[in-house]
């Protein structure tokens, strides 16, 4: 009868992930900002052929990002500019951390319904914007480390490769030690094993800070200048947070009297600060891989369903958001602006026209001419012309 329930709970969350697939297909969703310059990136590039250039020299931004452009590299290298293949993927990276984070929650807890309830909130991070595949990817290797600790715990190479490869897909994954050793105040772990993912961690951070200390990577780039000014840190928190999360965060630990409890809430802040520090680059999508390190503390909390526990359950749901937990549904096709745009300029160029000043231009389309990929995806329209023909 569990074997079921545990089915039904995964089957719900698969559902739940796919109803923001079907979202973002009924809203035209499409490569947009910096997906170009990646698609420009790669046109002249071998998707391998950039291990050795990023190990030593970083990403386009000189960040050590190598796993989610080698996926982002691999998916465009196969599929050319079909927008498809991207959502499908972003669909796939969700649910395997929404089913992932169901079982480290239910491990750590005993409790099903409390790890299918977190599992459902944190489904309402999830992300649409193709580049935002570092942040699903960074997400499913630091939970899928966390998921062999627990599981595996004989195995500790399962967790060890796991997170070489989070680390190596965006640098705040370094945290992942704590919340392990964290996780250990109130859950018997080896804590001699953390301490060796704790050098790793340790020695990955030498390693990219080289490059923000002696080559001032930061310094070149405003965007990415940070604040270490306590309140602009603390204005970052509450722009990623709620106060009424933190307040409950919190409050919990101190109405049950579970103080062991709050590293793990630490850990969260201490993951969301790298984010906070960027007073000119603040976007919600930094939030989506310390959610899930939130939903494991909240999980703490929560007991056993019944009429009782359900006010605690009831007043979480709605603090976290209430009707905007649940996925955002399209009955019919929406247009997108951006790409409408792009569509009137692959028009142009079909038509053997370079002059756009009759056509108004929105950011992506100009962003398609100034990365000088407009080709490709003429390529693209012709192809999928090709292929409706037959």
């Amino acid at each position: 009868m569990k074997k079921w329930g545990i089915k039904f709970y995964i089957t719900v969350l698969v559902f739940f992930s796919f109803l923001h697939l079907v979202f973002a297909l009924r809203t035209n969703t499409f490569f947009s900002v910096d997906d170009f310059f990646v698609i420009q990136y790669f046109r002249d590039r071998s998707v391998w052929g950039i291990i050795p250039e990023f190990i030593l020299k970083g990403d386009i931004n000189e960040f050590r990002r190598l796993v989610g452009f080698l996926v982002f590299g691999g998916l465009l290298k196969t599929f050319g500019v079909n927008n498809l293949p991207f959502d499908i993927f972003l669909f796939l990276t969700n649910t395997a951390n929404l089913v992932l984070l169901f079982f480290v929650v239910k491990k750590l807890t005993k409790n099903n319904f409390a790890a299918f309830f977190v599992s459902i909130i944190f489904n309402k991070n999830y992300l649409f914007y193709y580049s935002n595949l570092h942040e699903h990817l960074l997400a499913t290797f630091c939970i899928l480390t966390i998921f062999f600790f627990l599981y595996y715990p004989k195995k500790f190479y399962l967790s060890v490769i796991s997170f070489i490869l989070a680390v190596f897909t965006k640098e705040t994954a370094v945290t992942v030690p704590l919340v392990l050793y964290s996780i250990s105040f109130f859950y018997k772990l080896d804590r001699k094993k953390i301490m060796y993912l704790l050098i790793i961690s340790i020695a990955f951070g030498l390693y990219a800070s080289y490059y923000f200390v002696v080559k001032k990577i930061v310094g070149q780039n405003e965007i990415y200048m940070p604040s270490f000014y306590v309140l602009d840190i603390f204005k970052g928190y509450l722009y990623y947070l709620d106060y009424k999360i933190i307040l409950l965060g919190v409050g919990l630990a101190l109405y049950y009297k579970k103080y062991k409890y709050l590293p793990l809430l630490a850990v969260v802040f201490i993951t969301l600060t790298p984010a906070s520090l960027l007073v000119h680059r603040r976007e919600m999508y930094y939030l989506y891989m310390p959610f899930l390190y939130l939903m494991i503390y909240f999980s703490l909390f929560l007991p056993k369903l019944n009429i009782k526990s359900s006010i605690l359950y009831i007043l979480v749901f709605f603090i976290f958001g209430g009707r905007a937990i649940l996925p955002q549904i399209a009955w019919q096709e929406f247009p997108n602006w951006q790409k409408e745009s792009i569509n009137k300029v692959l028009d142009k160029v079909e038509s053997g026209s370079d002059d756009f000043s009759d056509i108004k231009l929105e950011r992506d389309a100009r962003l398609m001419i100034d990365s000088n990929t407009t080709d490709l995806f003429v390529k693209e329209r012709s192809r999928i012309k090709e292929k409706n023909m037959r």
